[in-house]
């Protein structure tokens, strides 16, 4: 089954890894269908987050409160707004406090990549180019790829980390597809 969205993935066996996920609403997705909470084309990503316990919580801005509330933040299908200053800000401060974020290179088709640039820059990440549908394969040891057994790419933009990132999954050309930056210290 193929999905516009990068990451379709089957799980094998799962551990549980209750959380309160933070996810960009409607207004902030390219389209609803890749809701992380309720749209069609993540529905195996979203049984995957569920079976392990997590909840969804849905905002369209990025503030201070609304980062507090959660552990994990999914970023994938991002709009074409970019995030605020404040946004940014709080981002930062929410990693370098202990936050999880997930981020799914899917854009650059779409004309997202500037979106994206406005935040990973203050990691030490971008995002460039895109490469196209296919098999994916999980390349990092972490909770959130524990049972992940197949992943589909479609249109992933071809994203750059540094050391402190960790690389999840890579597209069929052994580009990075999805990584996890969390604060380790």
């Amino acid at each position: 089954m193929k999905f516009a969205f990068f990451a379709s993935v089957i799980c094998a066996t799962v551990s549980s890894y209750a959380v309160n996920v933070g996810i960009f609403d409607d207004s902030r997705l390219y389209s609803p269908t890749y809701n992380l909470a309720t749209g069609s084309a993540v529905s195996q990503l979203r049984a995957i987050w569920q079976t392990r316990g997590a909840s969804f919580l849905q905002s369209s801005e990025l503030t201070a409160e609304f980062l507090a509330q959660v552990s994990v933040l999914h970023v994938a299908s991002a709009s074409q707004q970019a995030l605020s200053t404040s946004e940014r800000t709080n981002l930062l401060n929410w990693v370098r406090n202990g936050g999880t974020l997930v981020l799914f290179g899917e854009c650059g088709c779409y004309g997202t990549q500037s979106t994206y640039n406005s935040f990973l820059n203050l990691f030490g990440m971008s995002i460039s180019g895109t490469t196209t549908y296919g098999p994916g394969q999980v390349v990092g040891s972490h909770r959130i790829t524990e049972g992940l057994t197949s992943v589909f790419i479609a249109k992933n933009g071809r994203l750059t980390i540094p050391q402190s990132a960790l690389r999840l999954i890579d597209d069929q050309y052994g580009l990075i597809a999805a990584v996890v930056l969390e604060r380790t210290s």
